[in-house]
């Protein structure tokens, strides 16, 4: 069999670009296009060394591995001990996965024996191969882009508790970074709380009126709303959305408490629009607190100056 070294050579370039980018995609970091080409011609260098009398030495784990932390820290520079192990273990995990995938991908397109039990060599199609790689990376992708986003997700909700009227409701909250909602009246930073929450904390009026009526109606139908007291607290909020201005409507709790690393922050200068619908799809957060509500607040414990 006739092995062409400049194709295997270049298959290896082009495979390990595409890993070197989905672990700096993975890993959260920026990894410059020369140095991920730079470190790609090194791996795929590596896999020349087999033609070499001694070469068993760079092929036993050991080596392997030290040739990974090179291959790394070209592509991605060193910053500390600790990055790098955690460089080298997202590397090796994109490895694996797309390894498998492909494979995996091989395996389904196998007729005869199959080829991961076969202890001969298998010819195959270069169509197939592309295939299995462009499947393996779009898996990837999926994978990475979904953790991150849970991830990010976890590191940006928060527990909160919402007190009215002597009740209260405690929900889980994203912060949302782009809610810039404020009252008309005193400037008031607005969270925005699924409907099915709130009204655990509303009286049977306020809850029997925002039920029957529609979202888009509340507005022009609150004369029809019997609680006086919280008609009292209720406030307009304006907005703007994708080619249109409208209103939202909101209240004033009695206080909002939310649970951060550092503590306990609660939050009187607040106002609650209620959302009709359902704010995340797979049920991880039920309100969206504003930025400023982490500024306005004070922890507990915590003195407060202005008083």
């Amino acid at each position: 069999m006739v092995v062409y070294g400049d194709i295997i050579v270049a298959v290896n370039i082009v495979m390990n670009a595409i890993i070197l980018w989905l672990t700096a995609l993975a890993a959260g970091i920026t990894g410059k296009a020369w140095r991920i080409a730079a470190a790609s011609i090194i791996g795929a260098a590596y896999v020349l060394i087999s033609v070499f009398e001694y070469s068993i030495i760079f092929y036993h784990p050991v080596g392997k591995g030290l040739v990974s932390v090179v291959i790394v820290i070209i592509a991605y520079g060193y910053s500390s001990i600790r990055m790098l192990f955690f460089q080298v273990g997202v590397f090796y995990l994109i490895s694996f996965i797309l390894g498998g995938a492909i494979w995996g991908w091989l395996y389904f397109l196998q007729q005869n024996s199959p080829v991961l039990l076969s202890t001969v060599s298998v010819a195959v199609q270069w169509s197939y191969l592309f295939t299995g790689i462009f499947l393996g990376v779009g898996l990837v992708v999926l994978l990475v882009r979904r953790c991150l986003s849970r991830m990010y997700r976890k590191q940006t909700v928060y527990p909160v508790t919402i007190e009215y009227a002597g009740k209260t409701v405690a929900t889980a909250a994203m912060l949302d970074t782009g809610n810039g909602l404020y009252t008309i009246v005193g400037r008031k930073p607005v969270m925005l709380v699924e409907l099915a929450v709130i009204n655990a904390v509303l009286s049977p009026m306020a809850e029997e009126f925002l039920t029957g009526c529609q979202a888009e109606n509340w507005l022009g139908n609150l004369h029809e709303c019997k609680d006086i007291e919280w008609l009292g607290r209720v406030e307009v909020v304006p907005y703007r959305a994708v080619g249109n201005k409208s209103m939202l409507l909101a209240f004033r709790p009695g206080s909002l408490s939310i649970k951060t690393d550092s503590g306990i922050l609660t939050v009187d200068h607040v106002a609650v629009a209620i959302y009709s619908g359902t704010l995340s799809n797979d049920g991880t957060y039920h309100a969206l607190l504003h930025p400023d509500l982490f500024k306005s607040g004070k922890y507990e414990g915590e003195a407060n100056l202005c008083a």
